[in-house]
């Protein structure tokens, strides 16, 4: 299930958009610090994603960068 986990992850940073070279970072920095829960909600979200297709065309094209 922790590979799972990271997949998953790796799946929704590239639907909403993040940078490539950023992903495998992202998900290293994050993985182990959500709760079940929130993997079950973003594995929703992705599933959702993948069957709108629209959806993440729009997420796509509102996007700005911010310097954080």
């Amino acid at each position: 299930r922790l590979v799972q986990r990271h997949e998953l992850l790796e799946q929704f940073l590239r639907i909403i958009g993040v940078d490539e070279e950023r992903i495998y970072d992202d998900v290293e920095g994050i993985e182990h610090h959500l709760s079940w829960n929130s993997i079950d909600r973003i594995a929703d979200l992705v599933q959702v994603m993948e069957e709108n297709p629209d959806i993440a065309k729009k997420l796509e094209a509102s996007k700005t960068h911010h310097n954080f």
